[in-house]
């Protein structure tokens, strides 16, 4: 009878040292499922709204672009883009032996320059490229007697010259551009910006 007793006694102590462990395992293992299920929402809500926030700059960057009746300031130069045109194949520069004929069409970017710096700079021509949505890019016309004719004629001033600080001129660029292309941006080689053209 005691010894039957005492086996009991150790039976029901082992079936009790059983269920503890069984059951602080099970609680083990849930409670690290629960942290790796945390964990993989957080990794995934945080790279979910990781990739979010990186569209959405993306889109607010290129939305931000400015654009024609926009003013840009960078290093010495104020640039507003007040107008752009297409013209056609032919500009009237008002002197018979000065034509302004493209290749293919021309496209005017007309625009106030304002010096913001401290002393007198210059900025030119080449300071300008325009680019295509295929990634084309043109220098301004090389035809720099004709176009500086017709700038003349229009009332505005070339570019090439020394300008005070503080003073502003009414330029315009002259694209001889391909007719099919669109997509345009106006590329500020100083600024390191662009503008979009809207055409």
């Amino acid at each position: 009878m005691g010894k039957v007793f005492k086996f009991g006694c150790l039976g029901g102590v082992g079936l009790l040292a059983l269920i503890i462990i069984v059951a602080v395992a099970s609680g083990g293992n849930k409670g690290q499922q629960t942290a790796a299920a945390a964990s993989g929402a957080a990794v995934a809500s945080t790279g979910g709204s990781g990739s979010a926030s990186t569209a959405a700059k993306s889109s607010a960057a290129a939305s931000a672009a400015p654009k024609v009746g926009d003013t840009v300031t960078a290093g010495n130069w104020s640039y507003q883009l007040t107008k752009v045109d297409k013209p056609g194949k032919s500009i009237d520069t008002g002197n018979q032996f000065e034509k302004l004929d493209a290749l293919g069409t021309w496209l005017v970017v007309y625009m106030t320059l304002k010096n913001v710096g401290k002393q007198n700079f210059g900025i030119n021509d080449f300071d300008f490229e325009l680019q295509d949505s295929a990634g084309t890019k043109s220098k301004v016309t090389d035809k720099i007697v004709e176009m500086n004719a017709w700038l003349e004629k229009t009332g505005l001033k070339p570019l090439g010259g020394q300008i005070p600080p503080g003073v502003s001129i009414d330029t315009a660029l002259l694209f001889d551009i391909n007719p099919d292309a669109k997509g345009f941006k106006l590329n500020l080689i100083q600024a390191r910006q662009s503008f979009d053209l809207g055409v």
